[in-house]
């Protein structure tokens, strides 16, 4: 679909903006609007992200099935999103990442811990044996990804909540980055990743890991590229340029991983704590 992003910087306070109210009342990003939709009537306005997901796939014919009984069962996944992975792993992020952190009471931030272990739980015990959510690759695992990937990464809680205690997810974030890398038309990326033959990761669990395995040494680097960005150890725009290039090698070592793509070179895996 054609479409045009229109950036609402909340820093600024643009979310109240009465132009952007009229779109989304809830002053939340995102929303959207679909200014030619499949009835031939006024533009609509959507905000709230389920719904979007599903206006989106019902009007491409995309990401979810015609049939009913998988149709509601991919709803079902969604509405598990929108009402407990995305408030959970938000709050949780709040106390990890932002304010909640100096907070002398531990107590509510290890209530969000406790309840995002065990939606983990109920997500990695839905993918034993599933590659996605809903059998096809559908909104489910849209709306879902963004979440996981975010405690990895944004949220670096991979410690506190002990991912590799799940290791179905972990394999699900693998293989929704490297569909993810797969669709992008950019291929700078990759030009990237070509102009830094230095880029190395630990591995841990030897040379050939296990799935909780793989992407935790992967995350662990990636979590050190940012805190010594941070620390002003590295600059800001190579650490940029070093994570760009992580994204490629995600790819290349969940290929392996799973018989779909490149084989890895022993040169892109550096010895067991080594630093990147």
């Amino acid at each position: 679909l054609p479409y045009r992003l229109i950036p609402i910087h909340i820093g600024k306070g643009e979310q109240f903006q009465p132009d952007f109210l009229k779109i989304a009342p809830n002053n939340r990003i995102p929303a959207m609007v679909d200014t030619a939709p499949a009835d031939g009537g006024a533009p609509l306005s959507l905000f709230e992200s389920g719904a979007i997901l599903l206006y989106l796939a019902d009007k491409t014919g995309q990401f979810i099935s015609t049939r009913p009984t998988q149709r509601y069962e991919t709803l079902a996944w969604v509405f598990f999103q929108v009402s407990g992975i995305g408030p959970t792993f938000g709050q949780l992020g709040f106390f990890l990442r932002f304010a909640g952190k100096d907070y002398e009471d531990k107590r509510p931030r290890q209530r969000f811990v406790d309840e995002s272990k065990r939606l983990l739980g109920v997500l990695d015990r839905r993918l034993e044996s599933r590659e996605w959510i809903v059998d096809d690759y559908s909104i489910a695992d849209i709306a879902t990804f963004g979440w996981v990937n975010a405690l990895l990464e944004f949220y670096a809680a991979g410690d506190i909540l002990g991912l590799s205690s799940y290791p179905n997810v972990l394999a699900w974030v693998g293989r929704g980055l490297a569909r993810y890398l797969a669709a992008q038309k950019d291929r700078e990326v990759i030009g990237l990743a070509r102009r830094l033959p230095h880029l190395r990761f630990c591995m841990i669990g030897g040379e050939q890991p296990g799935a909780a395995e793989l992407y935790a040494g992967i995350a662990a680097q990636a979590a050190l590229l940012r805190n010594l960005s941070f620390s002003g150890r590295v600059p800001y725009h190579r650490m940029a340029e070093r994570y760009a290039a992580a994204r490629v090698f995600v790819n290349r070592v969940w290929g392996w991983h799973f018989g779909r793509g490149l084989v890895p070179t022993a040169s892109d895996f550096g010895s067991r704590g080594e630093a990147p």
